[in-house]
């Protein structure tokens, strides 16, 4: 019984505070993400053009909300949009309320 009260508290914490990005950037891979973040350091618009062109990165400005999301504890997030299913990767510091 105490398990299952355990379950519904953690549940019911995780659906009250949904995590969502409103200001920042997601890629379709980690390794996208990476050479997102290498090109942003070097100031290389060529290749953050080509990675948003290519659908393998996008700028976000407006409220997504996000499930299921992994931290495995390197500055970055798996997880997944709400409203597409699709999964992505951002940084750890434009996930909000996680």
């Amino acid at each position: 019984m105490k398990k299952i009260l355990l379950a519904a508290l953690v549940l019911s914490s995780f659906a009250a505070n949904a995590a969502y990005i409103d200001e920042g950037f997601a890629c379709d891979s980690t390794d996208h993400l990476i050479e997102l973040s290498e090109a942003w350091n070097q100031n290389d618009m060529a290749t953050i053009q080509k990675l948003v062109v290519a659908g393998e990165c996008d700028t976000i400005h407006e409220h997504r909300e996000v499930i299921g999301v992994m931290n495995p504890g390197n500055g970055y997030v798996v997880f997944r949009f709400e409203d597409t299913d699709k999964t992505g990767v951002t940084l750890t510091k434009f996930l909000k309320d996680y």
